[in-house]
């Protein structure tokens, strides 16, 4: 049954829509109405009031007796806006980067820069998921990292996925996926060097009472610096 209607508040327990005020006038105090709802519920009329009730069962309107003014439950919250609720309850985070060679180490005009999600982890990376429950209504959210834009502040930005971490082995060569190579010092930089800008964006699904749906989430930022030097020749 709908909760409210033209007749009142629906009242579950008597099967019928209480008006909103009590009835005008109320039963005298010497009425049987008093009585019988002494005897059913152990009360008086001190306790509470007499309200007009009307059964859509059979188009009626009786007495009932309330304790409490009757309230419109309340509404239950969208599945939307549980989503959100779950949402708060990942710690997503920026990535931390990986690079190569790792800062404060310097890196070399011409010589291959590697750069990684380093370590990724679900509140890094995803997926992460968390549930949560409200007024009946259940939602999972799962939270995942889908681009990482690494801005290399020197005109040069790319797009990748959690990249290749760098091991010795690989020596002066490029990463296969995601790599920069600088071509100029850093030396006119504020600072002395370039800012690395690493970028997360996150998509973030939901799904529960039957339906699905997506939030937007600000991407997320991490940044380091690292200093980018003239390489030296030596002519004997």
């Amino acid at each position: 049954m709908p909760c409210t209607s033209e007749y009142g508040i629906w009242q579950a327990d008597a099967e019928c829509y209480a008006s909103t005020t009590p009835s005008d006038p109320q039963p005298p105090q010497s009425s049987a109405v008093w009585e019988h709802f002494d005897e059913s519920f152990g009360v008086g009329q001190e306790q509470g009031k007499v309200y007009d009730c009307y059964y859509p069962a059979t188009g009626q309107t009786a007495l009932i007796y309330l304790f409490d003014p009757p309230t419109a439950a309340q509404a239950p919250p969208t599945p939307g806006e549980v989503a959100r609720g779950a949402l708060a309850k990942l710690d997503l985070r920026a990535v931390e980067i990986g690079m190569a060679p790792q800062p404060p180490a310097t890196a070399l005009v011409g010589v291959p820069v590697w750069l990684w999600v380093d370590q990724p982890s679900e509140e890094t990376f995803g997926p992460a998921s968390a549930s949560a429950t409200v007024r009946g209504v259940t939602v999972t959210v799962t939270a995942e990292v889908t681009d990482v834009v690494w801005d290399l502040d020197d005109g040069s930005t790319l797009s990748c996925d959690a990249g290749t971490a760098y091991r010795a082995e690989f020596g002066a060569t490029p990463s296969p996926d995601c790599g920069h190579v600088f071509l100029r010092e850093s030396g006119s930089r504020p600072g002395g060097a370039y800012t690395v800008t690493a970028t997360s964006t996150w998509t973030v699904e939901w799904a529960g009472a039957g339906q699905t749906g997506t939030i937007a989430m600000d991407p997320l930022v991490a940044q380091t610096q690292v200093i980018v030097a003239e390489g030296q020749v030596l002519v004997s």
